[in-house]
C-alpha cells in the first residue's frame, strides 16, 4: 500500500484553537451536539491516518523499536524545551498557520514514535519471555 500523505492535521488544528467556553452553549441544543459529534468524526479520521501514515512509514524503513522510543522521547522532550522560547505571532498571519501546522506534525511524530517504540519493546519482550499476546496484556494489568 501507499503512505497516506502525512501533513492532515490543518482540521485538528481549527477545531482544538476553539475554547471549551465557547464550544459550551453550542452543546447545549441538540443540534450543537450534533455539530460537535460530527466535528469529532472530522477530527478522529485525519488523526488516525496521520498515526498510522507515521507509523507505516517508520516500519517500512525497518526503523527499530528502541530507535523509535529514542527519537520521540527527543522529540518530547524537546517540545518542551522549546515551547517557552517560541515566539507569539498574531493569530491571523500566515507565520502563526505554518508555525502550527509544523509544529504539529512534529509532536505527533514524536508521540507516534514513543507509542511505537513501546509497542514493540513490550511485544519483543513478552517473546523473550515465552508469553503470549494475552499473557503479556494481563501481566501488563496487573
Amino acid at each position: 500500500g501507499t503512505v497516506p500523505h502525512v501533513s492532515c492535521l490543518v482540521p485538528v488544528v481549527a477545531v482544538a484553537e476553539q475554547s471549551p467556553s465557547s464550544m459550551g452553549a453550542q452543546v447545549e441544543t441538540l443540534a450543537g451536539r450534533l455539530a460537535l459529534s460530527c466535528s469529532a468524526m472530522l477530527v478522529s479520521l485525519p488523526v488516525v491516518v496521520c498515526w498510522r501514515g507515521w507509523w507505516h512509514l517508520m516500519d517500512s524503513i525497518g526503523m527499530k523499536s528502541w530507535v523509535s522510543l529514542l527519537i520521540g522521547t527527543l522529540i518530547t522532550l524537546a517540545h518542551y524545551w522549546v515551547r517557552p522560547m517560541m515566539p507569539e505571532w498574531p493569530q491571523d498571519s500566515l507565520k502563526q498557520t505554518m508555525y502550527t501546522i509544523v509544529y504539529s506534525q512534529a509532536l505527533l511524530l514524536g508521540t507516534v514514535q514513543v507509542w511505537r517504540g513501546m509497542w514493540y519493546l513490550l511485544t519483543e519482550l513478552g517473546e523473550e519471555l515465552g508469553m503470549s499476546d494475552e499473557e503479556g496484556a494481563i501481566a501488563c494489568s496487573e
